[in-house]
């Protein structure tokens, strides 16, 4: 059985959309990412295992094989926990996938909860979908009437009001280093962070 999660990815500044393929069929038991994945993205499979079980649903003992397609650019980060979570749901028909395919998942799971990514962003963002292009998919550049928008040195930034308590004081900075570039984020409210600055809890 194969599901498809929208989710979506950096490449220096821009961001683009990641299809991530969930394929779930007979054989020895394993987890294999491919798609460029780094460790972050390698590991998602223990965070996965552990949230899922915490909620009550079974981890599926099949051969679980995950593609994180266009194939030839490097995923990194724990983004990619949710819907991936989201399309072993679909395997056990918890939720149905009809619902997820106008969306983009990002989110990193802990325990039984997804962690706040980033500076507060949507866990999920709808999509715009091209009659004339098929299944290709385009981020909204919309913010909703109810977010916090705010702009500085031409860089928007979108809060939605959920969101906006927990990331009051928040400093974002864009970061390139040996290991790639990527945003990160000192939240003065967040109880724990990953270390690297791209995610925390509150």
């Amino acid at each position: 059985m194969l599901v498809k999660v929208h989710s979506a990815a950096l490449l220096g500044i821009e961001a683009y959309v990641v299809e991530v393929e969930v394929d779930i069929s007979l054989g020895l038991p394993g987890h294999v990412t491919v798609g460029l994945p780094d460790a972050a993205v390698r590991e998602s499979k223990e965070r996965i295992r552990a949230a899922l079980k915490n909620c009550g649903f079974e981890f599926p003992s099949r051969k679980l094989t995950i593609n994180l397609a266009p194939a030839d650019r490097r995923k990194e980060g724990s983004s990619f926990d949710l819907p991936i979570s989201l399309g072993l749901l679909c395997y056990l028909q918890i939720i149905p996938g009809e619902c997820l395919r106008d969306y983009l998942f990002l989110g990193e799971l802990a325990d039984a909860a997804v962690q706040l990514l980033g500076a507060g962003g949507r866990a999920a963002r709808r999509v715009d979908r091209d009659d004339d292009a098929g299944d290709v998919a385009r981020l909204a550049d919309a913010a909703e009437d109810e977010d916090s928008v705010s702009e500085t040195g031409g860089v928007k930034l979108v809060v939605d009001p959920v969101s906006l308590d927990l990331v009051q004081g928040c400093v974002v900075d864009y970061v390139e280093s040996l290991g790639g570039a990527a945003f990160k984020v000192t939240n003065p409210n967040a109880t724990a962070g990953c270390g690297c600055g791209t995610s925390f809890s509150v």
